[in-house]
């Protein structure tokens, strides 16, 4: 597992070496969040905490479940009590894992393979995956194996992140809005890390460490910025993602990336690789 440090300082971003980092562009899709895919409010929660097992002098009580969030990867809470909930619709629906690589081609693909090619298709697709260098590496490799079906099937949801409030003060949840979606391009996810501060929400989302905002308080993200973008240059296995962020003594941002690998460019064109 490798670990990145980011500093939130007022004179910019860096690594731990000391590299300074610009601020990169990088593509949103079209929000499609649909509440339909968040199922009603139900018993499963209250069922399933009835089968905990807790210490002596614990309780446990429900603080939110559907309809106020759905498929929730992680979460952080900001100084004003608010959840800022990462919930995934990408997962196995948009994020490949390299041990299902004998799906990914499309049809017109393997039927333009020879026998003996066909054969060995497993382990081209391995190679192709680990000689990745860079995100757009990773990109041109699914477009050339998938075909539409990369566009099809790869872009067709999105992980986003929810705003989770208790507006009464009773300790349960009672108000979401979707803070910020849309991120549902060919190479997204999964979304799996949060961290909210003073008013800034940091979200990690291969391949981008994004850094939200809400400027004019109605719950909504109205401004995003790609802070490094370069992270998952591989398919690698899924859940081996962007995630884990945490705030340091020195003022660092520090988060996690497993085997899936990296490529950022620093603001004076050096190469953060992993």
């Amino acid at each position: 597992m490798s670990h990145v440090c980011v500093s939130i300082k007022r004179l910019g971003i860096s690594i731990a070496a000391g590299l300074c980092i610009g601020v990169f562009g990088a593509e949103l899709g079209n929000p499609v969040s649909d509440p339909v895919r968040v199922k009603s409010a139900s018993d499963e929660a209250r069922l399933a905490m009835k089968g905990f097992s807790l210490p002596d002098g614990y309780q446990v009580e429900l603080t939110a479940a559907e309809p106020h969030l759905a498929n929730p990867v992680a979460f952080h809470i900001d100084e004003r009590g608010r959840f800022f909930v990462v919930e995934t619709f990408r997962h196995g629906q948009g994020v490949l894992d390299i041990r299902g690589r004998r799906g990914w081609p499309n049809q017109d693909f393997i039927d333009s393979l020879t026998e003996e090619r066909l054969e060995t298709l497993s382990d081209e697709l391995l190679d192709a995956d680990l000689s990745s260098r860079t995100v757009d590496d990773r990109i041109a490799m699914l477009r050339y194996y998938m075909g539409d079906k990369a566009e099809r099937e790869l872009a067709s949801e999105t992980d986003q992140v929810r705003l989770v409030e208790d507006r009464d003060g009773d300790g349960v949840a009672d108000h979401s809005s979707i803070f910020a979606d849309g991120f549902n391009q060919i190479a997204d996810g999964l979304a799996s890390g949060v961290l909210a501060r003073s008013g800034k929400v940091y979200f990690t989302n291969i391949p981008d460490l994004w850094l939200l905002e809400d400027e004019d308080g109605d719950g909504i993200a109205e401004k995003r910025e790609s802070l490094h973008y370069g992270f998952g240059v591989r398919v690698g296995f899924l859940g081996h993602d962007l995630h884990g962020l945490k705030i340091g003594p020195d003022g660092k941002l520090y988060f996690s990336i497993g085997d899936r690998g990296s490529h950022v460019k620093t603001k004076d064109g050096r190469v953060v690789g992993m």
